[in-house]
């Protein structure tokens, strides 16, 4: 029993790093291109719906990603 708990830890940590490396060159990759794509609902007031007027996507996540976006420049 002892030796599965060993053996299900490793996993999880191999899983983290491998994880924070690929944040890491998403990130990298993010920056080069100099584009943000983003995925979300537009079906979920206030997080996310269409402006009737404008047609433009607004609500939470939206501004989320915007800012993060300016933060990455």
């Amino acid at each position: 029993m002892r030796k599965i708990g060993t053996v299900v830890l490793a996993l999880a940590m191999v899983g983290v790093l491998c994880s924070a490396a690929l944040a890491a060159d998403t990130l990298a990759d993010v920056k080069k291109k100099g584009v943000l794509v983003a995925g979300v609902k537009d079906s979920l007031p206030p997080f996310g719906s269409v402006d009737t007027n404008t047609k433009e996507f607004v609500g939470y996540d939206i501004d989320f990603v915007k800012y993060i976006a300016n933060k990455l420049g």
